[in-house]
Parts: C-alpha cells; sequence; structure tokens
C-alpha cells in the first residue's frame, strides 16, 4: 500500500502527510490506480498537489472533470521529467506515426476498447472496417507485427504472446482520444462496433469462453456510443450487440449487469425508433426476463404486456417475432402457479413454431424448449405420462443436437428426475440428479444458481438417509425446498 503513496506524493513531506492519515491513503492508491501507475503521471500529479496545497481528494475530482487539462501540467520545481504527460507521450506517437502510419492507426483503434488484454482477434477482425492503412495488413502478420514492434519501442503497446493479447495504457487512450475531434471519435467507435458485432459469436455455452474474452471490449465500446440517426447501423450493428451482451450476462447468472445493457439497449430503441418498433418490444422483453429472473413479478408483468401489446398492435401476435415475448409470459405464468394461462401461451408458442418453413436446427431446439414447458405443464396437472414422454423426447433431441454436457441437457434431467420423485421413483431419480448436477457443476460452475436448484432436489431424496442428506444440504447455498420443473 505504501508505494503507491510514495509513488504518487514525490516529497518525503507530501508523503509523511499522506500516510498520517489513513483516509487519504486509500485515496492515493485509488489516484494511482486511475493514472495506470505510470512513474510520469505519479510524479506530476505529486509535483500538482504540493505546489497547489490541494488534498488528494481535491486533486482526484480535478483529475475526473478536467483530466486533459491537468495532463498538460507540469510543475516547475521537478527536474525528474521535464515534459508533461500529454508532450512526452504525443512526442512518441508523432515519431510512431511518422515511420510508420499503420502503427499509428492500430494503436488510435485500441484507444477505445478496454485497455487490458485485448484480444488479437479484434485488431486482426477490425483491419477491414478501417482506413487503407490498416486494410494493407489483414492477410500479412508480419505488417502487424512491424507495428506492433514500433509501438512497444515507445512503450505504447505491450504484447502478451501466451495469451495472444495487448495492453495499452490508459492514459494513451485517454491523450489519443483527446486529441480527437467530435467525429473522428464517432467514426472509430462505429468502427469498432462493427468490428465486435462481427465476431462476437451466438451465446451458447460452447462459446462462452470467447464470449468471455470479448466481453470487457464490447461493453467498453458500446458505453462509447451516441446515435447519430443511422438506423440501419442500429438495427443491425448495436441493438443485436447489446442484446448478446445481456444475454451473456443473463445466462450466467449475472443480473444485475443483464438489466443495465437491456436497459441501456431499450432506451435507446425508444430514442430512436418510432414507438412501435418491433425492436422496443423485444428489449421490453429481455428487461422483463431479468425481472423474471430476480422474482420481481410485478414489474415483469408490466413490460411483458406492454410488450404483448406491441405485437397486437402490429397485428404480430401469431407470428415469429413474437415467440420469445410468448413464451416468456408463458415461463412468467407458470411460476405464479397459472398453469392454465402459462399452457394456453405455450400452446401457441407451439402454433407459432408449426407455421415455421426453415426446419434447421436451431428451429428443433426452440421447439424442444416448448415442447419441454408443456412437459412441465402436464406435471403440475399430474398427468405424468404425458409429462415423462415429452420429457424424454426432449432429451434424445438435445443429446442429439447439443451433446451430452450442455446445460440444456442438464436441465430436462433435472425436470425428468423432479416428475420421478413426484411419483416416488427415488431409485430412478437419484443417477438423473446427479447427472444433472455434475453437468451443471461443469459448464456452469459451482456458483450458478442452477446448481444450488439440482442440489436441494437431491436433497431431498428420502432413501439417502440422514447423513448423506445432512451433507448435501451443507452444499447448497440454501436450505431445501422441493423445486418446480424449470421452465426454459
Amino acid at each position: 500500500m505504501i508505494q503507491y503513496v510514495l509513488a504518487l506524493c514525490h516529497s518525503r513531506f507530501c508523503a509523511a502527510r499522506v500516510i498520517a492519515r489513513s483516509v487519504e491513503v486509500d485515496t492515493a492508491i485509488a489516484i494511482s490506480k486511475e493514472l495506470g501507475g505510470l512513474p510520469l503521471a505519479l510524479d506530476q500529479a505529486g509535483a500538482y498537489i504540493e505546489e497547489t496545497q490541494c488534498s488528494l481528494s481535491d486533486y482526484q475530482n480535478l483529475y475526473r472533470t478536467h483530466r486533459a487539462e491537468l495532463l498538460q501540467e507540469r510543475g516547475g520545481s521537478i527536474a525528474y521529467h521535464p515534459e508533461s504527460v500529454v508532450t512526452t507521450l504525443s512526442l512518441a506517437f508523432a515519431k510512431v506515426e511518422q515511420k510508420y502510419a499503420v502503427a499509428a492507426d492500430l494503436l488510435r483503434f485500441c484507444a477505445f476498447l478496454h485497455p487490458d488484454t485485448i484480444p488479437e482477434e479484434i485488431l486482426i477482425a477490425g483491419l477491414h472496417y478501417f482506413g487503407t492503412n490498416l486494410q494493407g495488413i489483414a492477410n500479412n502478420p508480419l505488417f502487424l507485427n512491424k507495428a506492433v514492434a514500433l509501438l512497444g519501442t515507445y512503450s505504447l503497446l505491450r504484447r502478451n504472446a501466451t495469451e495472444k493479447a495487448f495492453n495499452v495504457h490508459r492514459l494513451v487512450q485517454a491523450i489519443l482520444k483527446d486529441k480527437m475531434d467530435i467525429l473522428q471519435k464517432q467514426q472509430w467507435i462505429e468502427n469498432s462496433i462493427q468490428t465486435l458485432s462481427s465476431i462476437f459469436p451466438t451465446v451458447d455455452y460452447q462459446n462462452w469462453s470467447q464470449c468471455e474474452r470479448l466481453l470487457p471490449h464490447t461493453v467498453e465500446v458500446l458505453g462509447q456510443f451516441t446515435p447519430k440517426g443511422d438506423r440501419e447501423f442500429l438495427e443491425q450493428r448495436v441493438v443485436p450487440l447489446y442484446t448478446k451482451v445481456g444475454l451473456y450476462y443473463l445466462k450466467r447468472a449475472q443480473y444485475s449487469q443483464a438489466e443495465s445493457q437491456f436497459q441501456h439497449c431499450l432506451k435507446l430503441c425508444q430514442d430512436c425508433f418510432e414507438p412501435n418498433h418491433a425492436e422496443i418490444a423485444r428489449q421490453l422483453t429481455n428487461v422483463a426476463d431479468i425481472y423474471s429472473e430476480l422474482g420481481k413479478y410485478e414489474e415483469a408483468d408490466s413490460f411483458y404486456t406492454e410488450a404483448l401489446q406491441m405485437w397486437l398492435d402490429r397485428e404480430e401476435y401469431i407470428h415469429l417475432n413474437a415467440l420469445p415475448t410468448i413464451s416468456s409470459i408463458a415461463r412468467l405464468s407458470y411460476i405464479k402457479g397459472q398453469y392454465k394461462e402459462a399452457e394456453l401461451f405455450w400452446r401457441i408458442a407451439y402454433q407459432i413454431m408449426e407455421e415455421r418453413v426453415d426446419k434447421s436446427n436451431s428451429y428443433y431446439l426452440e421447439w424442444s424448449g416448448i415442447i419441454n414447458n408443456l412437459a412441465n405443464v402436464c406435471c403440475k396437472q399430474e398427468d405424468y405420462d404425458a409429462g415423462e414422454s415429452f420429457y424424454k423426447g426432449v432429451l434424445e433431441i438435445r443429446e442429439k443436437l447439443l451433446g451430452g454436457e450442455h446445460p440444456d441437457v442438464a436441465s430436462v434431467l433435472n425436470n425428468l428426475g423432479l416428475l420421478y420423485a413426484e411419483q416416488e421413483r427415488y431409485e430412478e431419480a437419484e443417477p438423473i440428479y446427479t447427472r444433472a448436477l455434475a453437468i451443471r457443476e461443469k459448464t456452469l460452475g459451482p456458483e450458478h444458481p442452477k446448481v444450488a436448484e439440482t442440489l436441494s432436489n437431491l436433497v431431498l431424496q428420502p432413501h439417502l438417509g440422514s447423513q448423506a442428506s445432512c451433507t448435501l444440504f451443507d452444499m447448497c447455498s440454501f436450505g431445501p425446498g422441493q423445486m418446480s420443473p424449470a421452465p426454459v
């Protein structure tokens, strides 16, 4: 901790003054992190604090509101680094641009991404969307290596060969962006969004590692985007990218982050599209899905109702576009114990699916979700034979299309285990639960709520005995209570 303070406050007097007050030690650490630990920037900050006699918290507030001006400041009493941060880094960048313009544009691209662990694949994909400088090296790794080497010479970019990624200092990013006008910034941001939207994969389990690798950069770029009236770009690039990010957070049970992304996207659509635009209905459904997961059923019901009314107004109630909303309303009705209503909406969803012309693998996976949910309703109405038949059909489809160790396979296994337990077929239920638990722990991670759900169901197996039940109970994050079959 002390090394941050000593780095920030270059004089013994200033350091002693800060160390004496633990609150300011924390502030000094925070400032050091905001400056990225760059020695030149820390030295400059310490000089400014000492010469103006301002507090560390005052400097922190000034930096956040007047960053560009502060980085231009240089204390007159400091001889170690005679130039300001801006001057020093700007001179280095000018030399790079003079020697190899491609390297300069590559760094400008990096300025709009998250500063840490920038994947090589983002830069390579981005080469196709930027100016002729970058397009020229799209298919020649030697030119890319030349650019990276030059930037590394001036400490403007660092390469991590093991992770196939780059790191850029956040102050380098800040200075580059401060030198751009609004139109230049907008162009780089839009090109970055175009790049990320072209490589961000579908949000399914097998793609989660790649989603996670791209996630911080996608969130960073979207957070800088300001719409300028290009509806086609919003519809085809921005909104789908927001949706993928929100869905990833949702599937990883990171609900607050998912809500934030979907809410931002909803507001963007409401501000930029006509009131009855289909994308508004989709985002209303996405936000409602989050509220449903969080148990905020009144809020979810309100958003679902608004989305459904939009589909009715658009005369697309029995239409593929409305399918996610219809299915989600059915799911909420099921959770609330309104089984007749849930069955009605899922049968409407089934009718929509039957009318689809495209019968690809994705069709059968969506169809299996509806059948799984109808099976849940059958179980609640004690039609166990129909429910078991439906579940086994869904399991066969998902194992064939997804493989035996996919989270969606675990979901139907968990539901089938519940059906057996409800019929007191405990010896059949236990291996089903055990397999579902193993899949969920492996694919979702031990902290995911779905893991706790299956553990809780397994706890209730009477034939396990008190000792085994207690052991499993200790593993659960909540007390045992028989769960309902999970709709999807």
